[in-house]
């Protein structure tokens, strides 16, 4: 079959490559040019914006707690913010969290029992499984009992207390309520209750630092399918705070071509541009920048995301480590001891486990394990194509 291309037809394929080549040495200029690290950016943003939303990517990398932990003890931080509002952990356990805080004088096995008691106590399933939030109530603990000044805790997630789930038909009932698909609006009204009376308390003094996990960070609306929207956690405080809000992708893996698919974001380049340039520790705001008006594709292309541009979800963006660098964390150190085993196996029970399914959970909780990312190797060699081809 003989085919035929045009002059026409030549041209403009021609003229689309010379614009898209153009955008990418946008791109890679602007990387290049980059100079601020992850944690000024961050601290930076307080001269601002009053609530600093940070997109946590995959609940279990741990090396953005490091990054996050070192904001949190900045001394600008303790003084002007100190306060930290997290999506894992039901809202009622805050204040049990800053009780502990509180706490003078434990020695090493008081505090891991305490921290023990409160990972206990975190979640409406049977246990959270990322390392990294008793590792903050432990990090921060530690941060206070040096400070002057303290970092409180506020846990933004549905409210659900273990000790008065009776039954697996109340568990049910709570597993199955409506408060589910309004998840981000009760986290959103968890944030600004206690955020606000932090304000009276300190004559709105306070700032606060929030984590949330991809979407809940958005600030904006987005769908997970055509007749699916998602309410996100970040655009209903941006429509309550308005601009006193900002919020800042932590560039990782997403879902940029399906919900299936893991994968590095815009084609790999931008990763492939930020490592190029040694800028594997860098953070810079998004609006009216080569990056900010590229398509939003941290989820799957359709509907209504198809007119987004990363500027009009996120204020910024950080760039921190090579995915190669980021470590997947989960399960906590001998945390099913003797006195929580009856209680976990009951918990297990309610949500239907099998007898050998439960011995597995108490192995797999019992140890901190870490790892990568199954298809590592898959994205790197996106990653790496661009270096190739000497792009």
């Amino acid at each position: 079959m003989k085919v035929t291309i045009n002059f026409f037809t030549l041209s403009m394929l021609l003229i689309l490559s010379s614009c898209h080549t153009n955008k990418d040495n946008d791109i890679m200029a602007f990387a290049k040019k980059q100079r601020t690290s992850a944690k000024d950016y961050i601290i930076g943003l307080y001269q601002k914006y009053d609530i600093v939303i940070l997109m946590e990517r995959d609940h279990a990398e741990f090396t953005q707690y490091k990054l996050f932990m070192d904001v949190i003890s900045d001394p600008y931080f303790i003084e002007k913010v100190g306060a930290v509002y997290t999506e894992v952990g039901v809202t009622n356990l805050g204040p049990k969290v800053n009780s502990f805080f509180g706490e003078q004088g434990l020695d090493s096995l008081e505090i891991n029992q305490k921290v023990n008691d409160l990972y206990h106590q975190a979640d409406y399933n049977h246990l959270w499984f990322g390392y990294s939030f008793p590792w903050l109530i432990k990090e921060l603990y530690k941060l206070n009992s040096i400070s002057r000044n303290k970092v409180s805790l506020y846990t933004c997630d549905l409210a659900f207390e273990w000790d008065t789930c009776a039954t697996e038909e109340e568990y049910d009932r709570f597993d199955g309520s409506d408060d589910f698909n309004h998840r981000d609006s009760l986290m959103a009204n968890n944030f600004i209750r206690q955020y606000e009376t932090i304000q009276q308390a300190h004559n709105g003094d306070k700032k606060a630092l929030v984590l949330m996990n991809t979407r809940h960070a958005y600030l904006t609306d987005t769908h997970y399918s055509k007749n699916d929207p998602r309410r996100n956690f970040g655009a209903y405080l941006k429509n309550y705070f308005g601009d006193k809000v900002a919020s800042v992708c932590i560039l990782g893996l997403a879902h940029p071509n399906d919900w299936k698919t893991y994968s590095v974001v815009k084609d790999d380049y931008w990763d492939y541009c930020f490592e190029s340039n040694d800028k594997t520790d860098i953070g810079f705001s998004l609006k009216n920048t080569p990056f900010g008006e590229e398509k939003f594709d941290l989820t799957p292309v359709g509907w209504d995301v198809d007119s987004l541009l990363y500027q009009d979800v996120f204020t910024g963006m950080v760039f921190y480590r090579s995915i190669q660098e980021h470590v997947l964390k989960k399960g906590w150190d001998n945390t099913i001891d003797e006195n929580f085993k009856a209680e976990f196996i009951r918990r297990c029970t309610f949500m239907g486990l099998t007898e050998e399914e439960i011995d597995a959970e108490i192995q797999f909780f019992n140890t901190a394990t870490t790892s990568k990312y199954d298809n590592l190797k898959t994205n790197r060699e996106k990653i790496d194509k661009w270096k190739k081809n000497n792009f």
